[in-house]
C-alpha cells in the first residue's frame, strides 16, 4: 500500500499526516497566473465563493444560485452580490476556461484552483 486516506479523526489517533481529501472528492492542479493576475483580467463577471443549485441536466445545462460571491468590474472585486443566478453549460465551460490560478482552495473534500471561464449568464441584483 503506496497510500493511507486519512481522516482528520483518523490522523490525530496516529499521529501520520491527514490527506487533503479522502479520494472520492476532487483535485485539480494549479495553473500559473496569480488570483490577482486574473481578477485584473475580468472586465465584467463574479468570483463564485459557493453555487446552491440542483444536479447539472442531462445535456449539461445548470442554473442556480451564487453564493458568497463578488462582483468584478474593470479588473477590481466591487462589491458582494445577494440573489444572483448563474446558468450555463457545463461542456462549454471546460471548452471556454481562461486561466487556472497557481493558488488552490483546500476545503477538507477539494483541492481546487479558482478557474476563470466565459460563457456563463449572470443575472440579479
Amino acid at each position: 500500500m503506496k497510500t493511507h486516506s486519512l481522516s482528520l479523526y483518523a490522523a490525530n489517533k496516529t499521529g501520520r499526516p491527514v490527506v487533503k481529501n479522502t479520494g472520492w472528492d476532487l483535485i485539480v492542479e494549479p495553473g500559473d497566473k496569480s488570483l490577482e493576475e486574473m481578477i485584473k483580467s475580468v472586465d465584467k463577471g463574479l468570483i463564485m465563493g459557493g453555487y446552491s443549485g440542483g444536479e447539472p441536466g442531462t445535456n449539461g445545462e445548470f442554473s442556480g444560485v451564487a453564493k458568497n460571491s463578488f462582483f468584478i468590474e474593470n479588473g477590481e472585486v466591487k462589491y458582494a452580490v445577494s440573489e444572483t443566478m448563474v446558468n450555463g453549460n457545463l461542456g462549454e465551460i471546460v471548452k471556454n476556461i481562461r486561466d487556472i490560478s497557481k493558488e488552490q482552495i483546500c476545503d477538507g473534500s477539494s483541492v481546487v484552483p479558482y478557474i476563470a471561464v466565459s460563457g456563463v449568464v449572470i443575472s440579479g441584483k
